[in-house]
């Protein structure tokens, strides 16, 4: 995990004290100040050794202060435009104060970005916290949120966390602009990009989206291979790209995937961004003017930068899509993210089934992210509450919730799922203060189910692979046994299905054992 660093930065009189956390890592350097969250640079070593900054800002407070073009900081209530800041939510009509052209933008005129948060040091980070009153900039309900940064790394993780007392559209990104040849560079026009994004939704001459959701294919948005910015930039409508990159539909399921790609060839720097959201709003700087003086005196011209925020589609709650996912709503299944690698599903049912009975979990380990369905959705709701106010902590790292866009955990059948109705079982043994052998497992594990095979290896601790005569049997032996103690207080099971279907056992010993080949020669 990254070194954590605090220090002063700076007063906004009558606000209070603005603090700048820095997190460093090997080779990455982030720094991030509590007015609105903003990242004020990220410092990245090129091929050649040499360090450049990223990010365009500015060198002193003042400058973040006004900050128009909202350089680094994160962005809410709700982010991007609505068009003609109007809305209705649930019967009753709101009007927001307009600030770009004829629609609001970016929270209004003192969004998110805009106030000083609240800030603690996490392991490897940072975790900001606001309170949003009911009718701030007139948007509805009282909003619990927290921003999160961390650094693991060659990684930068952003967690966004809101809950509130009333239904409001909500949708926060962060507005970095990267330039990776160096802040203050003069132009991107020789970045590689590639959205992994087969539509996008056009906008009007306010840059609204006009409500079609258009194939890229064909168009100068095909960004699924990498190109040179600066000879696209020529082929698309307008001044640059400022168009959301349709990765989902809204009502999909929030998984991670890598969405954009940037890469510089001269410095060797890459840039991946993965997300959880449905869009992305590619912007390449269209309205920079060369105006501002930024960090060392840098002007910041047209096409000095670009963004990549991260996003539900732009204008969400006057949009005909049918859905209300860029409202905070209820439901019993909550997604989880920021896991470890080694978690397994009795560490979500140990850690959370203080909120309520938990029905269903439903792993996603490559992405460490889980979905846990409550049989209540109220023990949802606590979950979400507790992980907004505080941190969480699931195998000994902080998790983090947001209430799912959907009302029920789909059931895999054997037929989509290979792990589901699996005949093999991994076992974690935790505060294992006895030895654990073949033995001694097929002596838990049998009486349940008739024991095929095992398999004992040291990885993550010990763990274990058993393979039951019959897919019933498993099932048994992990109802039964997940969670219990082999002996008294120590030698914890923590069970999942396993990815193998059949284990290969090539000898008979403590840590391995076929019990339909007896003759296998023991060791040991």
């Amino acid at each position: 995990m990254a070194l954590v660093l605090m220090e002063e930065f700076g007063e906004v009189p009558g606000e209070g004290r603005v603090q700048k956390w820095i997190l460093k890592s090997s080779n990455i350097t982030v720094e991030i100040i509590t007015l609105g969250c903003i990242i004020t640079a990220i410092k990245c070593k090129g091929k050649n050794g040499e360090v450049n900054d990223i990010v365009l800002g500015y060198d002193d407070l003042e400058g973040y202060l006004a900050n128009p073009k909202y350089f680094g900081a994160v962005i809410g209530r709700v982010a991007n435009r609505i068009a003609k800041g109007r809305f209705v939510v649930d019967g009753k009509d709101y009007q927001l104060a307009i600030n770009n052209g004829p629609n609001s933008l970016h929270g209004g005129l003192r969004g998110f970005s805009k106030v000083i948060w609240g800030s603690e040091g996490v392991e490897g980070g940072v975790r900001l916290t606001l309170t949003s009153p009911d009718g701030d900039q007139n948007y509805p309900g009282e909003v619990q949120a927290s921003v999160t940064y961390t650094l693991e790394g060659d990684t930068l993780s952003i967690q966004y966390q809101a809950r509130s007392t009333r239904t409001t559209p909500i949708n926060l990104t962060n507005h970095s602009y990267f330039n990776l040849a160096g802040q203050g560079s003069a132009d991107i026009y020789d970045h590689e990009v590639s959205i992994n994004a087969p539509t996008y939704l056009p906008v009007d001459d306010v840059m609204i989206p006009t409500g079609e959701v258009r194939p890229v294919e064909h168009t100068p948005f095909d960004l699924r291979r990498p190109v040179l910015i600066g000879p696209r930039l020529k082929e698309v409508p307008g001044p640059g790209f400022d168009h959301n990159f349709c990765l989902s539909s809204p009502g999909d399921a929030w998984t991670e995937r890598v969405c954009a790609r940037v890469f510089h060839p001269a410095s060797g720097c890459v840039m991946e961004v993965s997300t959880t959201q449905p869009g992305v709003q590619f912007y390449t700087a269209n309205f920079l003017d060369g105006s501002f003086k930024g960090k060392g005196g840098a002007s910041y011209p047209k096409h000095s930068a670009f963004c990549l925020e991260t996003q539900n589609w732009p204008d969400a709650v006057n949009q005909d899509s049918g859905d209300d996912s860029h409202r905070i709503a209820q439901s019993p299944v909550v997604h989880v993210r920021g896991l470890c690698e080694a978690v397994v599903e009795a560490d979500l049912v140990e850690a959370l089934e203080k909120f309520g009975p938990i029905c269903y979990v439903m792993m996603m380990p490559f992405k460490r992210q889980a979905l846990v369905e409550f049989e209540m959705v109220e023990s949802a709701d606590k979950c979400v509450a507790c992980g907004s106010s505080e941190a969480v902590y699931i195998a000994g790292q902080q998790a983090f919730f947001n209430y799912s866009t959907s009302k029920r955990i789909t059931r895999p059948t054997n037929s989509d799922n290979p792990n589901s109705g699996n005949k093999v079982l991994l076992l974690s043994i935790q505060n294992p203060l006895y030895p654990i052998t073949t033995d001694v497992l097929y002596t838990v594990c049998n009486p349940i189910g008739s024991v095929m095979r095992i398999v004992i290896f040291k990885r993550n601790g010990i763990q274990a692979m058993v393979e039951f005569e019959s897919i019933e049997c498993a099932q048994k032996a992990k109802a039964a046994l997940n969670g219990a103690d082999i002996y008294a207080g120590c030698c914890t099971l923590k069970i999942e299905y396993a990815r193998p279907t059949r284990l290969n056992v090539i000898r008979n010993d403590n840590e391995s054992w076929d019990y339909t080949k007896p003759y296998l020669v023991r060791r040991g």
